[in-house]
């Protein structure tokens, strides 16, 4: 089936009259820290998938839509943001975004920022959350824990056992992300690192999360999509001819 993927814009002209839409949100931003001997900033959470069936489009009618943006990292005491909602024609499909990783502060990591909820998101289809990032390390060489994936077609975004776990290290495990969902960035793992942000293509995935020192910023996250599938109308038209 043909597709159109939106990453940036703000509406779109159809010449179809069925539609299924996809959406992700926006990841969240890795968190800094807040004093030089702060132990490592926690993951920011990815973008919830949502998904729709959209009929009864008119052709040529314009829809709108809003593409989540990318949380951004936190600074000293600057903290991350988190991503922004992707919408489709308002309220047909929302996928939330990701919230941000909290910095570390003192001998107390950071917390790593929830997934995008499917219960907040709408869509008729699937709703499924974003993964949750990971926690900071709480060790005298913090390290900065990796951000979540987003939602996929068919599965929730990856996550640890718990918010306040620390995962063996601050790599994200890109063999966790289910399928249609975006890797999260890693986290910082050498002394007053920066978090990384998710790789190209890793749409909604979470930013890591710094390491131990000021001065350095926690990966932003990735932002969201919509692809939109569709028919064309002469198709339609001629279901069950002969």
């Amino acid at each position: 089936m043909p597709v159109v993927r939106l990453i940036s814009g703000t509406s779109i002209t159809v010449p179809w009259v069925w539609v299924i839409v996809d959406a992700w949100g926006g990841g969240g931003g890795g968190g800094g820290n807040q004093q030089s001997s702060a132990d490592g900033g926690g993951g920011g959470g990815g973008g919830a998938f949502a998904s729709t069936v959209n009929t009864g489009l008119v052709l040529t009618e314009s829809c709108a839509y809003t593409i989540g943006g990318a949380g951004t990292g936190g600074i000293n005491t600057t903290p991350a943001t988190g991503g922004g909602d992707t919408t489709w024609k308002s309220t047909v499909v929302i996928a939330k975004g990701g919230a941000l990783g909290s910095p570390g502060a003192g001998s107390s990591p950071g917390n790593a920022g929830a997934g995008g909820l499917a219960s907040a998101s709408t869509g008729t289809r699937a709703k499924f959350d974003g993964g949750w990032g990971c926690q900071g390390r709480d060790s005298s060489t913090g390290r900065g824990g990796w951000g979540g994936s987003s939602g996929g077609r068919a599965a929730g975004g990856h996550k640890v056992t718990s918010q306040a776990t620390w995962a063996t290290d601050s790599l994200y495990p890109t063999a966790s992300t289910p399928a249609g969902g975006g890797h999260g960035g890693d986290g910082a793992n050498v002394t007053s690192g920066g978090g990384a942000v998710p790789a190209a293509g890793n749409y909604g995935g979470g930013g890591g999360g710094v390491s131990e020192g000021t001065g350095v910023t926690g990966g932003a996250g990735a932002a969201g999509k919509i692809e939109v599938y569709y028919a064309n109308p002469v198709s339609l038209l001629c279901l069950g001819c002969s």
